[in-house]
């Protein structure tokens, strides 16, 4: 199984839709969204678009991008950065400070992304099959992989997926283009980006090859037919 990142989002018009498809998403503009508390509060500056490796959140997203390796641009960390905030015990019961020497000791530059998925979750296929499911690692945390870092057990099963999942931050825009491989987006919005092109002819050329990677059935079943190998 071939590992992709998968960037999930909401809420978009179809020109919106369209630009996302064309030139990539950016980051959510609005300033009391979850997110960019979040960043606040890890002094992640400036706001990032985020796709995870293999994972998606599925249950309430619109249109899910399904991206190429290697990562185009930006960092990467082997858990979900807003969790260390919200969800992801004990480090999101640490005072701010320690979060944020915590993040800074387990992020790397997303093109180091194939080599440190030779430590976790390691690339022979019982492993990458149990990681894209879901599957806590065999480590009780990431400074079992990478020693001499701030200890922390968010690998145990009392954590959920987010907790071990390799996230990817890019500033301004997460790059599309060539590198989606398939992209599904919520019942009828097909359709109406078809009839978009159609009213806008000078762009048609630009979508051609996104039509083609569409995915029916919205991302919940796009990531299940990911893990069955049927899309790739």
């Amino acid at each position: 199984m071939g590992l992709v990142w998968f960037h999930a989002f909401r809420g978009r018009s179809i020109p919106e839709v369209f630009t996302v498809l064309k030139e990539g998403p950016e980051p959510n503009p609005l300033p009391t969204c979850k997110t960019k508390m979040n960043e606040a509060a890890l002094g992640i500056d400036p706001p990032q678009v985020y796709a995870y490796l293999g994972r998606t959140y599925e249950e309430c997203l619109d249109a899910c991008l399904m991206l190429s390796l290697p990562a185009p641009g930006g960092q990467v960390s082997p858990f979900d950065t807003g969790g260390l905030v919200g969800h992801i015990g004990p480090v999101n019961g640490w005072d701010v400070d320690d979060r944020k020497i915590f993040l800074l000791e387990y992020t790397w530059p997303s093109d180091e992304i194939e080599d440190l998925v030779e430590a976790y979750p390691t690339l022979d296929q019982p492993a990458v099959n149990a990681y894209v499911q879901g599957a806590a690692p065999a480590h009780a945390g990431p400074h079992l992989v990478w020693t001499g870092r701030t200890p922390a057990e968010i690998w145990l099963p009392a954590n959920e997926w987010p907790a071990w999942t390799w996230e990817l931050r890019c500033a301004g825009r997460l790059p599309t283009g060539e590198r989606i491989a398939r992209w599904t987006g919520a019942p009828g919005m097909y359709p109406l980006l078809v009839e978009y092109i159609e009213n806008n002819p000078d762009r048609a050329d630009d979508l051609i090859e996104l039509l083609d990677t569409y995915f029916e059935g919205g991302a919940s079943d796009l990531h299940a037919a990911y893990v069955r190998g049927e899309v790739a």
